[in-house]
Protein backbone atom coordinates (compact mmCIF):
# COMPACT_ATOMS: atom_id res chain seq x y z
CA UNK A 1 0.00 0.00 0.00
CA UNK A 2 1.31 3.41 -0.93
CA UNK A 3 1.70 5.83 1.94
CA UNK A 4 0.01 9.19 1.51
CA UNK A 5 2.14 12.24 2.16
CA UNK A 6 0.33 14.87 4.21
CA UNK A 7 0.09 18.36 2.81
CA UNK A 8 1.32 20.62 5.59
CA UNK A 9 2.17 24.29 5.65
CA UNK A 10 4.53 26.30 7.81
CA UNK A 11 1.67 28.18 9.46
CA UNK A 12 0.31 26.64 12.64
CA UNK A 13 -2.44 29.24 13.15
CA UNK A 14 -4.62 28.05 10.28
CA UNK A 15 -7.43 25.53 10.90
CA UNK A 16 -6.43 21.95 10.23
CA UNK A 17 -8.56 19.56 8.16
CA UNK A 18 -8.24 15.81 7.57
CA UNK A 19 -9.51 14.32 4.30
CA UNK A 20 -9.96 10.51 4.22
CA UNK A 21 -10.69 8.78 0.93
CA UNK A 22 -9.29 5.76 -0.88
CA UNK A 23 -9.53 7.65 -4.20
CA UNK A 24 -6.36 9.60 -4.91
CA UNK A 25 -8.33 11.80 -7.31
CA UNK A 26 -10.75 12.88 -4.57
CA UNK A 27 -7.93 13.49 -2.09
CA UNK A 28 -5.96 15.67 -4.48
CA UNK A 29 -9.08 17.57 -5.58
CA UNK A 30 -10.04 18.35 -1.96
CA UNK A 31 -6.49 19.39 -1.17
CA UNK A 32 -6.32 21.84 -4.08
CA UNK A 33 -9.63 23.45 -3.11
CA UNK A 34 -8.90 23.77 0.63
CA UNK A 35 -5.14 24.30 0.85
CA UNK A 36 -5.30 28.07 0.37
CA UNK A 37 -7.22 28.54 3.63
CA UNK A 38 -6.46 25.44 5.68
CA UNK A 39 -3.71 23.04 6.65
CA UNK A 40 -4.82 19.84 4.88
CA UNK A 41 -3.75 16.31 5.86
CA UNK A 42 -4.66 13.33 3.64
CA UNK A 43 -5.35 9.70 4.54
CA UNK A 44 -6.19 6.90 2.13
CA UNK A 45 -8.38 4.74 4.40
CA UNK A 46 -10.23 4.82 7.70
CA UNK A 47 -7.45 3.16 9.69
CA UNK A 48 -4.85 5.71 8.62
CA UNK A 49 -7.34 8.49 9.26
CA UNK A 50 -8.08 7.13 12.72
CA UNK A 51 -4.40 7.14 13.63
CA UNK A 52 -4.09 10.75 12.42
CA UNK A 53 -6.95 12.17 14.49
CA UNK A 54 -6.14 9.99 17.52
CA UNK A 55 -2.57 11.31 17.69
CA UNK A 56 -3.18 14.95 16.72
CA UNK A 57 -5.67 17.07 18.65
CA UNK A 58 -5.35 20.07 16.32
CA UNK A 59 -7.76 18.78 13.66
CA UNK A 60 -10.94 20.84 13.52
CA UNK A 61 -12.85 18.91 10.80
CA UNK A 62 -12.71 15.47 9.22
CA UNK A 63 -14.05 14.73 5.72
CA UNK A 64 -14.46 10.98 5.17
CA UNK A 65 -15.63 8.58 2.51
CA UNK A 66 -17.89 5.67 3.48
CA UNK A 67 -16.54 2.83 1.33
CA UNK A 68 -12.84 2.25 2.05
CA UNK A 69 -10.46 -0.69 2.68
CA UNK A 70 -9.19 -1.72 6.13
CA UNK A 71 -11.62 0.55 8.02
CA UNK A 72 -14.68 2.00 6.28
CA UNK A 73 -16.50 5.21 7.13
CA UNK A 74 -19.11 3.50 9.31
CA UNK A 75 -16.47 1.84 11.51
CA UNK A 76 -14.54 5.11 11.70
CA UNK A 77 -17.67 6.95 12.85
CA UNK A 78 -18.25 4.32 15.52
CA UNK A 79 -14.68 4.55 16.85
CA UNK A 80 -14.74 8.34 16.94
CA UNK A 81 -18.13 8.72 18.64
CA UNK A 82 -17.39 5.99 21.20
CA UNK A 83 -13.99 7.41 22.10
CA UNK A 84 -13.34 8.26 25.75
CA UNK A 85 -11.49 11.35 24.53
CA UNK A 86 -14.06 14.15 24.57
CA UNK A 87 -12.22 16.23 21.98
CA UNK A 88 -12.11 13.31 19.58
CA UNK A 89 -15.66 12.26 20.36
CA UNK A 90 -17.07 15.66 19.43
CA UNK A 91 -15.00 16.49 16.33
CA UNK A 92 -17.12 17.43 13.27
CA UNK A 93 -17.07 14.47 10.86
CA UNK A 94 -18.52 15.15 7.40
CA UNK A 95 -19.34 12.16 5.19
CA UNK A 96 -18.57 12.40 1.47
CA UNK A 97 -21.25 10.37 -0.33
CA UNK A 98 -21.68 9.06 -3.89
CA UNK A 99 -24.69 8.08 -5.96
CA UNK A 100 -24.35 4.51 -4.66
CA UNK A 101 -24.84 5.68 -1.09
CA UNK A 102 -28.61 5.34 -0.81
CA UNK A 103 -30.89 6.77 1.85
CA UNK A 104 -30.40 3.78 4.18
CA UNK A 105 -26.61 4.14 4.17
CA UNK A 106 -26.88 7.85 4.91
CA UNK A 107 -29.36 7.17 7.69
CA UNK A 108 -26.96 4.63 9.20
CA UNK A 109 -24.12 7.16 9.04
CA UNK A 110 -26.34 9.78 10.66
CA UNK A 111 -27.27 7.40 13.48
CA UNK A 112 -23.58 6.64 14.04
CA UNK A 113 -22.85 10.34 14.51
CA UNK A 114 -22.15 11.93 11.10
CA UNK A 115 -22.16 15.72 11.45
CA UNK A 116 -23.04 16.56 7.83
CA UNK A 117 -22.93 15.19 4.28
CA UNK A 118 -21.49 16.39 0.97
CA UNK A 119 -21.93 14.66 -2.38
CA UNK A 120 -19.09 13.54 -4.65
CA UNK A 121 -17.98 14.79 -7.03
CA UNK A 122 -18.10 18.06 -5.10
CA UNK A 123 -17.53 21.56 -6.43
CA UNK A 124 -15.21 24.05 -4.82
CA UNK A 125 -18.00 26.30 -3.50
CA UNK A 126 -19.82 23.49 -1.66
CA UNK A 127 -16.62 22.09 -0.15
CA UNK A 128 -15.39 25.51 1.00
CA UNK A 129 -18.82 26.34 2.42
CA UNK A 130 -18.92 23.10 4.46
CA UNK A 131 -15.39 23.63 5.71
CA UNK A 132 -16.00 27.25 6.69
CA UNK A 133 -19.28 26.54 8.47
CA UNK A 134 -17.92 23.69 10.57
CA UNK A 135 -14.54 25.28 11.27
CA UNK A 136 -16.33 28.37 12.58
CA UNK A 137 -18.61 26.19 14.72
CA UNK A 138 -15.66 24.18 16.04
CA UNK A 139 -13.67 27.33 16.82
CA UNK A 140 -16.60 28.78 18.73
CA UNK A 141 -17.03 25.50 20.64
CA UNK A 142 -13.34 25.33 21.52
CA UNK A 143 -13.27 28.97 22.61
CA UNK A 144 -16.34 28.51 24.79
CA UNK A 145 -14.78 25.42 26.37
CA UNK A 146 -11.50 27.27 26.92
CA UNK A 147 -13.32 30.11 28.65
CA UNK A 148 -15.39 27.69 30.71
CA UNK A 149 -12.26 25.82 31.79
CA UNK A 150 -10.59 29.12 32.63
CA UNK A 151 -13.57 30.25 34.69
CA UNK A 152 -13.61 26.95 36.55
CA UNK A 153 -9.87 27.19 37.15
CA UNK A 154 -10.09 30.78 38.36
CA UNK A 155 -13.08 29.98 40.56
CA UNK A 156 -10.76 27.77 42.62
CA UNK A 157 -7.77 30.13 42.61
CA UNK A 158 -6.66 32.96 44.82
CA UNK A 159 -6.14 35.89 42.43
CA UNK A 160 -3.13 37.34 44.25
CA UNK A 161 -1.04 34.22 44.84
CA UNK A 162 -2.27 31.65 42.33
CA UNK A 163 -2.76 29.17 45.18
CA UNK A 164 -6.11 27.49 45.71
CA UNK A 165 -8.81 29.37 47.59
CA UNK A 166 -10.97 28.38 50.55
CA UNK A 167 -13.80 26.83 48.52
CA UNK A 168 -11.42 24.50 46.68
CA UNK A 169 -9.60 23.64 49.93
CA UNK A 170 -12.86 22.59 51.59
CA UNK A 171 -13.71 20.30 48.68
CA UNK A 172 -10.22 18.80 48.38
CA UNK A 173 -9.80 18.39 52.13
CA UNK A 174 -13.04 16.44 52.29
CA UNK A 175 -11.78 14.14 49.50
CA UNK A 176 -8.41 13.61 51.22
CA UNK A 177 -10.03 12.91 54.58
CA UNK A 178 -12.49 10.47 53.03
CA UNK A 179 -9.57 8.63 51.43
CA UNK A 180 -7.78 8.64 54.79
CA UNK A 181 -10.76 7.00 56.49
CA UNK A 182 -11.18 4.34 53.80
CA UNK A 183 -7.51 3.38 53.66
CA UNK A 184 -6.62 4.03 57.33
CA UNK A 185 -3.88 6.47 56.44
CA UNK A 186 -3.03 9.79 58.10
CA UNK A 187 -3.69 13.16 56.54
CA UNK A 188 -1.72 16.04 58.02
CA UNK A 189 -2.67 19.72 57.91
CA UNK A 190 -0.37 22.74 58.24
CA UNK A 191 -1.49 26.26 58.99
CA UNK A 192 0.90 29.14 58.37
CA UNK A 193 0.09 32.72 59.39
CA UNK A 194 2.18 35.83 58.77
CA UNK A 195 2.96 37.15 62.22
CA UNK A 196 1.95 40.79 62.91
CA UNK A 197 0.77 41.17 59.32
CA UNK A 198 -1.53 44.10 60.11
CA UNK A 199 1.46 46.09 61.38
CA UNK A 200 3.31 45.56 58.10
CA UNK A 201 0.22 46.59 56.17
CA UNK A 202 -0.25 49.80 58.16
CA UNK A 203 3.42 50.71 58.32
CA UNK A 204 4.55 49.85 54.78
CA UNK A 205 1.35 49.86 52.73
CA UNK A 206 -0.69 47.49 50.59
CA UNK A 207 1.92 47.02 47.85
CA UNK A 208 4.50 45.78 50.34
CA UNK A 209 1.96 43.53 52.06
CA UNK A 210 0.99 41.96 48.74
CA UNK A 211 4.65 41.39 47.88
CA UNK A 212 5.12 39.53 51.17
CA UNK A 213 2.02 37.39 50.59
CA UNK A 214 3.07 36.44 47.07
CA UNK A 215 6.62 35.59 48.13
CA UNK A 216 5.45 33.35 50.96
CA UNK A 217 2.99 31.64 48.60
CA UNK A 218 5.83 30.91 46.18
CA UNK A 219 7.94 29.43 49.01
CA UNK A 220 5.04 27.22 50.10
CA UNK A 221 4.62 26.02 46.50
CA UNK A 222 8.23 24.84 46.45
CA UNK A 223 7.44 22.39 49.26
CA UNK A 224 4.36 20.83 47.68
CA UNK A 225 4.30 17.23 46.51
CA UNK A 226 2.04 16.28 43.62
CA UNK A 227 -0.63 14.97 46.01
CA UNK A 228 -0.53 18.01 48.33
CA UNK A 229 -2.85 21.00 48.32
CA UNK A 230 -2.02 24.56 49.34
CA UNK A 231 -4.55 27.36 49.74
CA UNK A 232 -4.75 30.94 50.93
CA UNK A 233 -7.86 31.09 53.08
CA UNK A 234 -7.48 34.50 54.70
CA UNK A 235 -5.62 37.77 54.30
CA UNK A 236 -2.40 36.31 55.69
CA UNK A 237 -3.37 32.69 56.34
CA UNK A 238 -2.26 29.63 54.37
CA UNK A 239 -3.23 25.96 54.70
CA UNK A 240 -1.35 22.93 53.40
CA UNK A 241 -2.94 19.47 53.27
CA UNK A 242 -0.55 16.51 53.09
CA UNK A 243 -2.30 13.16 52.48
CA UNK A 244 -0.44 10.12 53.77
CA UNK A 245 1.93 12.21 55.91
CA UNK A 246 2.36 11.97 59.65
CA UNK A 247 2.90 14.82 62.09
CA UNK A 248 6.67 14.43 62.28
CA UNK A 249 7.25 14.82 58.54
CA UNK A 250 4.83 17.76 58.36
CA UNK A 251 6.63 19.52 61.20
CA UNK A 252 9.84 19.21 59.16
CA UNK A 253 8.15 20.83 56.16
CA UNK A 254 6.66 23.60 58.30
CA UNK A 255 10.09 24.31 59.80
CA UNK A 256 11.70 24.46 56.36
CA UNK A 257 9.10 26.93 55.13
CA UNK A 258 9.46 29.09 58.24
CA UNK A 259 13.24 29.15 57.96
CA UNK A 260 13.12 30.08 54.28
CA UNK A 261 10.65 32.88 54.95
CA UNK A 262 12.75 34.12 57.87
CA UNK A 263 15.81 34.28 55.62
CA UNK A 264 13.98 36.31 52.97
CA UNK A 265 14.72 40.04 53.12
CA UNK A 266 12.18 42.53 51.77
CA UNK A 267 13.26 46.04 50.84
CA UNK A 268 11.12 49.11 51.50
CA UNK A 269 13.05 52.06 50.18
CA UNK A 270 16.37 51.87 52.01
CA UNK A 271 14.92 49.79 54.81
CA UNK A 272 15.27 46.00 54.93
CA UNK A 273 12.46 44.05 56.53
CA UNK A 274 12.08 40.38 57.48
CA UNK A 275 8.86 38.61 58.46
CA UNK A 276 8.05 35.60 60.61
CA UNK A 277 5.47 32.84 60.35
CA UNK A 278 3.28 31.31 62.99
CA UNK A 279 2.95 27.58 62.29
CA UNK A 280 0.73 24.75 63.48
CA UNK A 281 0.42 21.11 62.44
CA UNK A 282 -2.64 18.96 63.04
CA UNK A 283 -3.02 15.28 62.15
CA UNK A 284 -6.57 14.30 63.05
CA UNK A 285 -7.92 10.91 63.96
CA UNK A 286 -10.86 10.61 61.59
CA UNK A 287 -14.01 8.58 62.07
CA UNK A 288 -16.43 7.64 59.30
CA UNK A 289 -18.33 10.85 60.01
CA UNK A 290 -16.19 13.99 60.19
CA UNK A 291 -16.66 17.73 59.85
CA UNK A 292 -14.21 19.78 57.79
CA UNK A 293 -15.02 22.98 59.69
CA UNK A 294 -14.11 21.25 62.95
CA UNK A 295 -10.68 20.37 61.54
CA UNK A 296 -10.02 23.99 60.56
CA UNK A 297 -11.26 25.17 63.96
CA UNK A 298 -8.71 22.87 65.60
CA UNK A 299 -5.98 24.54 63.55
CA UNK A 300 -7.32 27.96 64.64
CA UNK A 301 -6.88 26.93 68.27
CA UNK A 302 -3.35 25.68 67.66
CA UNK A 303 -2.37 28.98 66.02
CA UNK A 304 -3.78 30.89 68.98
CA UNK A 305 -1.67 28.69 71.24
CA UNK A 306 1.36 29.58 69.10
CA UNK A 307 0.65 33.29 69.61
CA UNK A 308 0.32 32.76 73.38
CA UNK A 309 3.82 31.24 73.44
CA UNK A 310 5.51 34.36 72.03
CA UNK A 311 8.09 35.94 74.33
CA UNK A 312 7.74 39.25 76.17
CA UNK A 313 8.95 41.16 73.12
CA UNK A 314 6.40 39.42 70.91
CA UNK A 315 8.96 37.26 69.14
CA UNK A 316 7.50 34.07 67.72
CA UNK A 317 8.67 30.79 69.22
CA UNK A 318 10.77 28.66 66.88
CA UNK A 319 8.89 25.56 68.06
CA UNK A 320 6.06 24.30 65.86
CA UNK A 321 2.78 23.86 67.73
CA UNK A 322 1.15 20.55 66.86
CA UNK A 323 -1.52 18.03 67.78
CA UNK A 324 -1.03 14.43 66.74
CA UNK A 325 -4.44 12.84 67.27
CA UNK A 326 -3.71 10.20 64.63
CA UNK A 327 -0.73 8.64 66.45
CA UNK A 328 -2.51 8.84 69.80
CA UNK A 329 -5.48 6.93 68.35
CA UNK A 330 -3.20 4.30 66.84
CA UNK A 331 -1.42 3.78 70.17
CA UNK A 332 -4.70 3.55 72.07
CA UNK A 333 -6.03 1.00 69.60
CA UNK A 334 -2.88 -1.09 70.05
CA UNK A 335 -3.13 -0.90 73.83
CA UNK A 336 -6.79 -1.86 73.77
CA UNK A 337 -6.01 -4.80 71.50
CA UNK A 338 -3.57 -6.12 74.10
CA UNK A 339 -5.73 -5.58 77.17
CA UNK A 340 -7.21 -9.07 77.41
CA UNK A 341 -8.91 -10.06 80.68
CA UNK A 342 -7.25 -13.47 80.62
CA UNK A 343 -6.52 -16.69 78.81
CA UNK A 344 -10.16 -17.72 78.71
CA UNK A 345 -10.93 -14.54 76.80
CA UNK A 346 -8.04 -15.27 74.40
CA UNK A 347 -9.41 -18.74 73.72
CA UNK A 348 -12.84 -17.23 73.11
CA UNK A 349 -11.37 -14.78 70.59
CA UNK A 350 -9.63 -17.64 68.79
CA UNK A 351 -12.91 -19.52 68.56
CA UNK A 352 -14.44 -16.41 66.99
CA UNK A 353 -11.68 -16.27 64.37
CA UNK A 354 -9.98 -13.14 65.76
CA UNK A 355 -6.51 -14.65 65.46
CA UNK A 356 -4.74 -11.37 64.64
CA UNK A 357 -5.94 -9.76 67.85
CA UNK A 358 -4.57 -12.66 69.91
CA UNK A 359 -1.27 -12.70 67.99
CA UNK A 360 -0.71 -9.02 68.74
CA UNK A 361 -0.89 -9.81 72.46
CA UNK A 362 0.79 -13.21 72.44
CA UNK A 363 4.25 -12.06 73.63
CA UNK A 364 2.71 -10.41 76.70
CA UNK A 365 0.53 -13.40 77.45
CA UNK A 366 3.42 -15.86 77.18
CA UNK A 367 5.42 -13.57 79.44
CA UNK A 368 2.74 -13.92 82.11
CA UNK A 369 3.33 -17.69 82.09
CA UNK A 370 6.95 -17.28 83.15
CA UNK A 371 6.28 -17.60 86.93
CA UNK A 372 4.31 -20.82 86.27
CA UNK A 373 7.13 -22.31 84.22
CA UNK A 374 9.57 -21.41 87.02
CA UNK A 375 7.38 -23.15 89.57
CA UNK A 376 6.93 -26.36 87.57
CA UNK A 377 9.34 -29.28 87.91
CA UNK A 378 11.34 -30.55 84.95
CA UNK A 379 9.06 -33.60 84.77
CA UNK A 380 5.95 -31.46 84.69
CA UNK A 381 7.40 -29.23 81.98
CA UNK A 382 8.41 -32.27 79.91
CA UNK A 383 4.94 -33.76 80.21
CA UNK A 384 3.43 -30.38 79.20
CA UNK A 385 5.56 -30.05 76.04
CA UNK A 386 4.97 -33.72 75.16
CA UNK A 387 1.23 -33.11 75.31
CA UNK A 388 1.62 -30.13 72.95
CA UNK A 389 3.53 -32.27 70.45
CA UNK A 390 0.80 -34.93 70.55
CA UNK A 391 -1.79 -32.29 69.62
Amino acid sequence: MNQVNAQKTVSTSRPKILVIDDSRLIRVAAQKILVQDYDVVLAEDGEQGWQEIKNDDSFQIVFSDLTMPRLDGFALLKRVRQSSNQRLKNIPLIIMTTETDDEDRRETALQLGATDFISKPFNSIDLKARAKAHVTSEEITRELKRKADLLEHNAHRDALTGLNNRSYLMEKLWQDCSYSVRHEQPVSMLRLDIDAFNQYFVQYGKAFANEVIKKIASIISLHLRSEDTAARIGLSTFIMVRPGSDTESSIVVASQIRDQVQETIFEVGEKKVSVALLAAVYTPSLATEFNINDLLTELDQLILHSIDRADDEGKVSSEIVYKDAWTMAQQQALQQACQLPGFDEALKLLSLGETDRVLSCLPKMLGKLQPLFALASEKQLQEFFDSLNKK
